[in-house]
């Protein structure tokens, strides 16, 4: 087992030549498009923020106005270990604080 010194390393050395990065804001631009893309072709949904995730997944919600007064979302979520989209399980809670939040802070909600 690597110790955390050594995987910052390793990670610097990987960033440093160029192409997680130059992956990472790919998939991030595309997923930042096909979001933007729902809510103008969906004007009647709610499209929540892009969480970037921990480089495990990236995601965003649809809310369609049928499953709102459920409390349901459908989750658009790209899986970074298998290089595709899923839609095994909901995220893990923390994804939904974290959501939350940003939500409250761009409704002006808090303090």
């Amino acid at each position: 087992m690597q110790s955390i010194q050594e995987d910052m390393n390793e990670l610097r050395m990987q960033l440093g030549t160029g192409a997680i990065r130059k992956a990472y804001r790919a998939l991030l631009d595309y997923m930042m498009d096909l979001r933007t893309r729902f809510k103008n072709r969906f004007p009647n949904y709610s499209v929540s923020g892009l969480y970037q995730g921990y480089m495990d997944m990236t995601y965003f919600a649809i809310i369609p106005p049928s499953l709102k007064h459920r409390n349901l979302k459908i989750a658009i979520v790209f899986n970074y270990l298998k290089l595709t989209f899923v839609a095994a399980k909901p995220p893990p809670s923390h994804v939904f604080e974290q959501v939350a939040l940003l939500e409250v802070e761009e409704s002006g909600e808090y303090c």
